[in-house]
């Protein structure tokens, strides 16, 4: 083409409008947070906590296609549920589990069972 843009002109840009779509992200998943919506479960992981319990990492999808985790004492794969979306993180196994109804995410309070946290940016 013809007059074509500078390189530093282009990464510059381009790093603008990266942080602009991190912010609108950002922004939104902090809206969705407290709101119950219906959450497709996809396949989880079953994994043994601190504690010996085993329990289910899964991930899913939001009618707006926001990715969403929870633990859980059941397999939830491929099941449609009613969830409270708790905040905005990643849920981590590195933290005691009090019992089979709690989990905890290291940015978070302990989340109760159907609430689930949206990834976060």
């Amino acid at each position: 083409l013809p007059n074509p843009v500078a390189p530093k002109i282009r990464q510059a840009r381009n790093r603008e409008l990266h942080d602009i779509a991190r912010s609108l992200k950002s922004h939104e998943l902090a809206r969705n947070v407290g709101q119950t919506v219906d959450v497709l479960w996809e396949r989880g992981t079953e994994i043994q906590t601190a504690d010996g319990n085993r329990m289910w990492k899964h991930s899913g999808y939001t009618p707006n296609y926001f990715r969403v985790e929870t633990l859980s004492i059941e397999n939830l794969a491929n099941e449609i549920r009613t969830t409270h979306i708790a905040g905005v993180g990643n849920i981590t196994f590195d933290h005691a589990i009090k019992d089979d109804s709690l989990i905890k995410n290291k940015d978070l309070k302990p989340l109760a069972t159907g609430q689930a946290v949206l990834r976060g940016a």
